[in-house]
């Protein structure tokens, strides 16, 4: 049986691929970079953003060829857009210009994830490279760093339908120390819409059963990223999985959603008519969710996920 080492920076937490990763076969130890080894391992799998890892980075660097395991990399973090996406680039804001200058292993901007990943793919560190939008392969494509295709799917502790009153008009789960989620927030308020905020990604309160819970009782889940444009699996996936219906800015390239059929999409400035009008609108908006619901748990799986990226690897591993 070939043993997966699964590096993650939530070690504590609850996470899906780990059991998922067993149940297809694999031996698996979950690591954080603090305890990460790699001796026994026939594979290292790497989630989220390598730029997180820099103990496990500089340990597979300075093993040779033969001695280091096959390494990947599921990369769901921002990158920067490609040539023709039709989006401006993002801008560094201060608390990520900071974190550059600090070599913060915990920024997660679009240019250092970027060159972090050139940097393992082009040392041989990184065998393969997966990411979870298209959009993100189209650029590291333009910059000639081949990268596979994979969504991040939907499991079922990631949340699920619980039939209960949903009080909540619009609610909007990430981080409030960006100054864009703030501005867009008070603006959707500012129309007389109650938009309930709940914080942070890393609050304990906003994983796991408090946060299908919360999830349930929204009628809307708002979408709106720190950059105009960016793609966001996970929002989606945790709103449509709760049977929410998912309001969000334009993303570049959203596929495997389709707008207007598993979410809505509408530019931030007609946001809070959009809303208004799904809000007075049950039966739309359950239309919406329903379908959302329906993809997600029966066609964007985590499992389907995973067998695809393990099915890359293995493929790679046998040339």
């Amino acid at each position: 049986m070939k043993h997966v080492v699964f590096l993650t920076r939530w070690k504590t937490r609850f996470n899906p691929l780990d059991d998922l990763i067993a149940a297809a076969g694999y031996r698996v130890t979950v690591a954080s970079d603090e305890d990460f080894v790699f001796d026994s391992a026939d594979i290292v799998w790497i989630q989220g953003n390598v730029n997180w890892f820099p103990r496990a980075r500089s340990l597979l660097a300075r093993a040779t060829r033969e001695t280091r395991p096959f390494t990947l990399a599921w990369h769901t973090e921002p990158l920067p857009f490609p040539r023709d996406s039709g989006f401006p680039q993002p801008r560094l804001t201060l608390r990520e210009f900071a974190k550059i200058v600090l070599r913060d292993s915990r920024a997660t901007d679009s240019w250092t994830n970027s060159r972090r990943i050139a940097q393992l793919m082009r040392s041989g560190v990184l065998n393969l490279c997966v990411v979870s939008s298209r959009s993100r392969q189209a650029y590291l494509e333009q910059k000639q760093i081949p990268a596979e295709f994979v969504p991040l799917g939907y499991e079922s502790r990631m949340g699920r339908d619980l039939g209960t009153p949903r009080d909540i008009d619009v609610l909007f789960v990430g981080t409030l120390d960006d100054s864009r989620h703030r501005k867009a927030i008070r603006f959707i308020r500012s129309h007389g819409i109650e938009v309930h905020a709940a914080g942070s990604w890393t609050n304990e309160a906003y994983w796991g059963d408090s946060r299908t819970e919360l999830i349930n009782r929204a009628k809307i889940f708002l979408n709106v990223q720190r950059h105009p444009g960016q793609y966001s699996g996970l929002r989606m996936v945790l709103g449509m999985g709760n049977r929410s219906m998912v309001v969000s800015e334009p993303v570049h390239d959203p596929f495997p959603y389709e707008p207007g059929v598993h979410y809505i999409s509408t530019p931030l400035e007609q946001m809070p008519e959009t809303i208004l009008r799904y809000l007075a609108d049950d039966a739309a908006r359950a239309t919406i969710a329903d379908a959302g619901h329906y993809f997600v748990t029966t066609q964007l799986t985590m499992e389907k996920s995973v067998a695809a990226i393990l099915g890359h690897a293995s493929r790679l591993q046998s040339k």
